[in-house]
């Protein structure tokens, strides 16, 4: 290794660590304020909240058992499938889910769509965010093909979910290894926001699994070369046509490039800008194609892209909502036509909020708090219609408190990675996708149903600390029987000599 490639070397080796302790920071104020809005339910729902702190040795002995069992990868990816997908499959057809709010919006959209009718079009919901016709072409050719009937497109929410299950696996052992790998595909079969909203008409479930896919595509192999990068770029491409958060997802795989294969693992720069740039035009050629056909065929107007880019920040800068939807900020934007008289009122709303120095650090903390501290609404989601309160706030105690343990154990992984020797670095991907997703939602408007993405990689960071605890544990136990061992042996020579 010669000087440069050292000096690179130590450079990588030093971003790495902060964003590693970056990491760590914002894992803490989430932790903190998850435990803040999770310790209420010890009293007001006792046994759910207790008996929810199960969860930990329950997937770890699973996964034990599984590996001492089903040590072939292919056995186990066969019982998670069956796992994950029968779980949801009961759920879809046992809870009967009812489209509200933007998923009734989109389903009517996509139901017109599907019948020729294109008066859609006008509604001022596609005119802002046209990016939202992906989801509802999605939506129609399924009903176009199998007729309009929700339980299909419920069918493929399970269908999806369960393939992100398998994704996690896969990119989890590529990452770390096959423990973690086994810890994290079952505790993401397990996880109940997820599981609940298969049954509602979200377009998460198709976008998520294409991200990753794509995600699997660009770790899996050492040896770098332009049709993996093609794939996987056409497969993010795609996933942000059903959900719009590839810019991150962009900037995430340039980093990733620049951090890891060039500094650290010390490929050809201009081999890897090389790729960044195929890349990249793979990505907005598939975007644009697919809008162009979109226009061509009258499903819309313009391409599949944000309209309205600045109101995500009105929201995301509002004091008074904490960066949540605002009712008053809607009727104000209402009032000028769509485009750049809207943009320039939005940016100036926007401005004149961080002018607001001072309240800037306390929304920006509180919003970290309400976005990943409290409640998930995946279960309102896919309850709020069905008459089952009780149910209802089970699951809400029961996936908080499991929350709280993702988060709890992602910060042990963090500590165990920063002081870690690991050769594999492949991790730093899914760091990065990790700080750039809680870093946008600093500034954009918040829900914690965002959160939908973003927990494959926290759940991988999971597996990760559980595999590691294990492990060092392991260790410890072989070195006491070890030193039984040489003791009892010693004692028996010291016999035998007498």
């Amino acid at each position: 290794m010669d000087s440069s490639d050292l000096r690179n070397l130590k450079i990588g080796v030093v971003l790495k660590q902060i964003l590693l302790f970056i990491a760590l920071v914002f894992i803490s104020f989430i932790v903190y304020f998850t435990l803040r809005a999770t310790t209420p339910y010890a009293t007001s729902h006792t046994g759910t909240y207790y008996l929810s702190f199960l969860f930990v040795p329950i997937v770890y002995i699973i996964s034990f058992i599984s590996k001492k069992y089903y040590p072939e990868s292919k056995q186990f990816i066969l019982i998670i499938i069956m796992l994950s997908f029968t779980i949801r499959w009961m759920w879809i057809f046992t809870i009967d889910s009812k489209q509200i709010s933007d998923y009734s919006l989109l389903y009517d959209s996509a139901l017109k769509l599907s019948k020729g009718d294109m008066s859609y079009l006008s509604y001022p919901y596609f005119q802002s965010w046209t990016y939202q016709l992906g989801f509802t072409m999605y939506q129609a050719a399924i009903m176009k093909l199998f007729g309009n009937y929700d339980i299909v497109l419920k069918l493929l929410n399970v269908v999806f979910s369960t393939g992100i299950c398998v994704l996690i696996y896969k990119i989890a052992k590529i990452i770390f290894n096959e423990f973690t790998a086994r810890i994290s595909s079952l505790t993401y079969a397990l996880f109940i926001p997820n599981i609940v909203l298969s049954s509602v008409l979200t377009n998460d479930h198709l976008s998520s699994f294409l991200f990753y896919f794509g995600f699997y595509l660009l770790i899996r192999n050492n040896k770098l070369n332009y049709k993996t990068f093609i794939i996987s770029a056409a497969l993010i491409s795609l996933g942000n046509l059903i959900r719009p958060i590839g810019a991150l997802v962009i900037i995430a795989v340039i980093l990733y490039v620049l951090i890891y294969l060039y500094l650290m693992k010390k490929n050809s720069f201009i081999y890897l800008s090389k790729l960044i740039f195929i890349f990249i035009i793979s990505f907005y050629s598939v975007f644009y194609i697919t809008s162009y056909i979109a226009i061509g065929a009258g499903f819309s107007n313009s391409h599949l892209t944000n309209h309205e880019p600045m109101w995500k920040f009105v929201l995301g800068m509002n004091y008074e909502t904490t960066g949540s939807y605002s009712n008053s900020d809607y009727e104000e934007v209402i009032k000028y036509p769509l485009g750049r008289e809207r943009d320039e009122f939005e940016k100036k709303i926007v401005i004149n909020r961080l002018n607001e120095t001072e309240k800037i650090p306390g929304l920006l903390i509180n919003k970290i708090g309400n976005m990943w501290g409290e409640s998930d609404t995946s279960i309102y989601w896919s309850l709020s219609e069905s008459g089952k309160p009780q149910l209802s706030a089970s699951l809400i105690v029961s996936s908080q408190v499991v929350y709280l343990l993702i988060y709890i154990f992602s910060f042990i992984s963090i500590i165990c990675l920063m002081f870690s020797r690991r050769e594999n670095n492949k991790y730093i991907f899914i760091l990065l996708l990790v700080l750039g997703y809680l870093t946008i939602h600093l500034f954009i408007e918040i829900q914690t149903r965002y959160r939908y993405f973003i927990m494959p990689v926290l759940i991988i960071f999971f597996g990760y600390s559980l595999s590691f605890i294990n492990k060092y544990f392991s260790q410890k136990l072989k070195n006491i029987n070890l030193t039984k061992t040489i003791g009892l042996s010693l004692n028996t020579k010291k016999r035998e000599s007498n």
